[in-house]
C-alpha cells in the first residue's frame, strides 16, 4: 500500500468521524422540534375544542338582588319626585295666590280679565284702590273706594276669596301631583317588569 492510498484512507476516516455525529445530532434535533410543534398544536387545538364543547357560562345577577335594586330605585325616584313637587307647590302658590301681606300695601284681590289685562284691589294707608294693568308693565288707577261699609265688605270678601282661591289651587296642584305620580309609577313599574321578564328569559335560554 502506497503513501497516497494511506493518506486517502485517513482523510476519509476523519471526514466520516466528523460528519456522522453532526448528522445524527441534526436529525435528533429536528425530530425533537417536530415533536414539540406537534404537541403544541395538539394542546392548542385541544384547548380550543374543549372551550367550544364546554363554554364558560356568565352568571347573571340573582332575581332577589335585581328585585331589591328595582324597589330601591323606585323608592328613590318617588322620594325625589315628592321633594320636587313640594318645591314647585311652594313657589307655585307664592307666585299665583294673591296673599294679604302684612306690610303697608295689602293685595286684597287680583282678577285676570284676559291674557294681558289684570285688575287689582289694594289696601294702602286705610284706602282701598282699584288698579288695572294693561300688559305693558303699565298700572293705571281706576278708582278709590271711600265708603266705609263697602270697604269692610270688600275686606271680608277678600278673605273668603283668598281662602277659596287657595283651596282651588291646592286641589288643582294635588290632582296634578297625583297624575304625575301615577304616570311615573306606571312607567317605572313597566320598566321593572320588562327587565325582570328579560332576565328570566335569559335564564331559561341558558338552561336549554
Amino acid at each position: 500500500m502506497n503513501v497516497k492510498s494511506i493518506n486517502a484512507a485517513l482523510i476519509l476516516f476523519f471526514l466520516v468521524a466528523i460528519f456522522t455525529p453532526t448528522a445524527a445530532y441534526c436529525a435528533k434535533t429536528q425530530d425533537a422540534a417536530s415533536s414539540v410543534t406537534v404537541q403544541a398544536e395538539k394542546g392548542y387545538l385541544a384547548d380550543e375544542i374543549a372551550g367550544l364543547e364546554n363554554p364558560v357560562r356568565v352568571k347573571g345577577p340573582g332575581i332577589i338582588g335585581t328585585t331589591i335594586n328595582l324597589i330601591l330605585a323606585l323608592l328613590f325616584v318617588i322620594g325625589l319626585s315628592y321633594l320636587l313637587m313640594a318645591g314647585l307647590k311652594y313657589f307655585y302658590f307664592k307666585a299665583s295666590i294673591p296673599l294679604k301681606s302684612e306690610g303697608i300695601i295689602k293685595i286684597l284681590a287680583k282678577e285676570h280679565l284676559d291674557k294681558n289685562k289684570t285688575v287689582y284691589v289694594l289696601e294702602f294707608a286705610d284706602r282701598v284702590l282699584v288698579l288695572a294693568s294693561g300688559g305693558d308693565n303699565n298700572i293705571v288707577p281706576v278708582t278709590e273706594i271711600k265708603d266705609a261699609e263697602t270697604v269692610e265688605k270688600i275686606k271680608l270678601s277678600a278673605d273668603e276669596y283668598i281662602s277659596k282661591y287657595r283651596k282651588q289651587g291646592e286641589n288643582k296642584f294635588a290632582d296634578e301631583m297625583k297624575a304625575t305620580y301615577a304616570r311615573q309609577g306606571k312607567k317605572i313599574i313597566d320598566s321593572g317588569n320588562t327587565a325582570v321578564k328579560n332576565f328570566i328569559d335569559r335564564l331559561k335560554g341558558g338552561k336549554k
